[in-house]
């Protein structure tokens, strides 16, 4: 049995059926040229039914009319000189223009594509001011939000400088007082002026990690080869007298380098490490041990809620595991325990400021890497980093600085 075959007269009806189902406004024009073969303007002699509610005009008005008389102007404009372009050389011309057109009150955007027919054009253009709208707002928003982080860390970072000040001033009134004590001072006064150095220390502490955490959202330094092995043992050598006073034992296998922030990971390991001593039962011996492997992204196991971004899973990432024998806790808590002044024990039970791993998850976020923990109660934590192989070109300094 014979297909039934399409006859020449139904062809230019299943043409127009098919471009006016297009959600796509379409136009083509012919070429209008001048004797010496320029082309001088284009002369419409197709508009689909999108084009038609675009435009504001039926097909029948706009047939014949040349670009100019619909589109006033437009030859002083880019579009005249790319639509000439695309004639000549049959390449295709994509842009989002803005224009005044009859579906806007006012000037709406668009999506145009120009592409060669015959001796002539091919324009088909999408009504994207919807959604540029969306963009221009989201933008805004952005950027007031950017505005109001930046006031909230500049006013972090003068308070904090600021009280620094007057706690010297404190702790220094204490010490000599405490040094003109005498026999017939009372133990009560004595006590009241440690308990006010106390204090006075602990708020100290408290701006210092303040201002280090501010810090990490407003100096960004170029990415540069940084050898982990070195930070490592720079931060071991600080943790000297904890080390020994707990007569801990710390494995340290061989790390690589990676790009990054040196003051920053220093500060990451710093965290991660002086807290693997901390964090342990009275009368344990700490053990701390340091792993690293290589994986993909796609291997990443990231906090609940997280996911690995697309553009990571095929990207090479160093696993960094520091595993302690402390305490440990409960992992219904992950997520508090990355937010700054999120305790999970009293100062009385373990000294700190509770920003600490908020240090450390904002490190991890500037060097576009990830961080998860497992731990139980009683059984110690194993905390592991995901540093990238590489730092994205953007971030990265020449190596010779």
């Amino acid at each position: 049995m014979k297909s039934p075959s399409m006859t020449p007269s139904a062809s230019p009806a299943l043409l127009r059926a098919a471009l006016n189902l297009s959600g796509n406004g379409i136009m083509l024009f012919d070429c209008l040229r001048t004797a010496t073969d320029n082309i001088q303007d284009f002369r419409l002699i197709l508009a689909n039914r999108r084009a038609e509610e675009i435009v504001g005009m039926s097909e029948q008005e706009m047939l014949n009319r040349t670009g100019t008389e619909l589109f006033p102007h437009y030859i002083a404009t880019e579009l005249w000189q790319q639509a000439r372009h695309v004639v000549e050389t049959g390449e295709v011309y994509q842009a989002d223009i803005q224009s005044p057109l009859a579906s806007h009150s006012d000037e709406g955007w668009f999506r145009l594509t120009l592409q060669k027919h015959g001796d002539g054009i091919a324009v088909a253009f999408t009504d994207i001011s919807a959604t540029k709208q969306y963009e221009l707002e989201l933008r805004k928003l952005i950027d007031n939000l950017q505005r109001s982080n930046q006031s909230l860390e500049r006013f972090a970072y003068v308070v904090s400088h600021d009280l620094q000040e007057p706690l010297r001033k404190i702790q220094s009134f204490g010490d000599i007082l405490r040094g003109q004590a005498t026999d017939v001072s009372s133990e009560e006064n004595i006590d009241l002026i440690r308990r006010m150095q106390l204090a006075a220390g602990r708020m100290n502490a408290l701006i210092r990690d303040l201002l280090a955490f501010s810090r990490l959202s407003s100096q960004q330094e170029p990415f540069q080869s940084v050898n982990l092995q070195k930070i490592v043992n720079d931060v071991l050598g600080d943790l000297e007298t904890a080390i020994r006073d707990r007569q801990a034992v710390v494995e340290i296998p061989e790390l690589p380098a990676v790009m990054g922030d040196a003051v920053q990971l220093r500060q990451l390991f710093q965290n991660l490490l002086s807290n693997a001593l901390k964090f342990i039962k009275p009368g344990d011996t700490p053990h701390v041990r340091i792993t690293c492997e290589q994986l993909s992204g796609r291997a990443i196991q990231t906090m609940p809620g997280q996911t690995v971004a697309t553009a990571d899973l095929d990207r090479m990432f160093y696993a960094i595991h520091i595993a302690d024998n402390g305490i440990g806790f409960d992992e219904k808590y992950l997520d508090r325990i990355f937010t700054a002044f999120q305790r999970l024990h009293t100062r009385t039970e373990y000294q700190g400021t509770g920003i600490g791993l908020a240090i450390v998850q904002k490190v991890i976020e500037n060097h576009d890497g990830y961080i998860n923990a497992h731990s139980q109660p009683g059984e110690g934590a194993t905390f592991t980093i995901y540093l990238p192989e590489s730092a994205a070109p953007a971030m990265i300094s020449g190596l010779s600085a």
